[in-house]
């Protein structure tokens, strides 16, 4: 299986790092999943030597060297679409608080 490199990878990895063109990397095995929030890519990784709880979401950045599996996983999957972390959907605001929504009240106080 083909894996590709990290540049910076955070956290508390147990395995010691790869050198790749002179710096220490930690490999990809694969890309597991995508998300795009508020129009920022990310990749759910899957790292070689560890278990999948340690699979960690990166920013594209972070994997430069591993733009042919991300190219996989997409030519696969596809794109993903653009979410809002944080933020729940507010959905029909109308008829909340005190009078709102009750017939004849336009939404003041009597």
């Amino acid at each position: 299986m083909a894996s590709t490199a990290y540049k910076q990878r955070p956290g508390n990895m147990l395995l010691e790092p790869t050198p790749i063109e002179g710096q220490l990397e930690h490999e990809v095995e694969r890309i597991e999943d995508m998300r795009n929030i508020n129009g920022r890519i990310e990749y759910l990784v899957r790292w070689s030597g560890y278990s999948p709880a340690e699979n960690s979401w990166e920013p594209s950045e972070h994997l430069t060297n591993s733009q042919k599996l991300i190219a996989q996983y997409i030519e696969k999957h596809g794109e993903a679409p653009v979410t809002q972390r944080g933020r729940k959907s507010r959905g029909n605001v109308r008829g909340r608080g005190r009078n709102r929504g009750k017939p004849g009240t336009k939404g003041r106080d009597k």
